[in-house]
């Protein structure tokens, strides 16, 4: 099948390229270019994908290397958003979201291959759709834990995001507000103002439902 032949190809070609940065960076001082030469990995046949898969020798070599890039910022979970005029979103979440570009990569045709953003103190990758070789439209929702839910939500909006839910104090502690930004992805905004216990974040929800049930009887 046609689409066993492209991730063959692709396997080949990502395994190909780790073996290439392993033998020309290893033993050279970690920085910025080996954080971003080593975050992914480039293929003529799809988007970037990640290097964390290896596991074997060269992983072992390189494992300061990735220890680097957990510490500035790639963790366990690194989101992917694939979207139809990334360029336009990557602009509109340095506005909306203090987003910082660390990394671009552009295709000969001018769409964006791969793309690392630096939000907090984590990374957002974005890449723009290439349904060929099956990188659709996205369709996602973003939890962040910010210093001021209201700040960040007004920011979102005044650069052009649609409010979902306008902040609000919730039961289990926290102030939180949600908008949608103009490429359909949802991005929640969180601060923990309350701690709680388990028993009275019971409670709380207890008491939620129960007037959420008054409101719609």
């Amino acid at each position: 099948m046609p689409g066993n032949d492209v991730k063959g190809s692709y396997d080949t070609v990502a395994d190909d390229y780790v073996t290439h940065i392993y033998e020309e960076l290893r033993g050279k001082p970690l920085d910025r270019q080996l954080l971003d030469r080593l975050a992914h990995l480039a293929g003529p046949v799809g988007p970037l994908v990640p290097v964390f898969h290896f596991h074997d020798e060269r992983r072992a070599a390189l494992e300061p290397a990735f220890a680097y890039l957990r510490e500035n910022g790639y963790h366990t979970i690194t989101a992917q958003l694939s979207i139809d005029g990334a360029a336009k979103a990557i602009e509109f979440y340095k506005r909306a979201l203090g987003a910082e570009v660390i990394d671009q990569a552009i295709d000969p045709s001018g769409k964006v291959w791969h793309a690392s953003l630096r939000i907090g103190d984590s990374m957002l990758m974005v890449n723009d759709t290439f349904p060929e070789m099956g990188a659709k439209a996205s369709s996602s929702s973003m939890w962040l834990y910010v210093s001021d839910t209201d700040a960040s939500y007004k920011r979102a909006v005044d650069a052009g995001a649609t409010s979902t839910m306008a902040p609000g104090d919730q039961f289990w502690g926290d102030r939180m507000g949600q908008v949608t930004d103009p490429f359909g992805q949802k991005w929640t905004f969180a601060t923990h103002i309350k701690d709680m216990t388990k028993e009275e974040m019971k409670a709380a929800e207890q008491a939620f439902v129960a007037s959420t049930k008054k409101k719609t009887s």
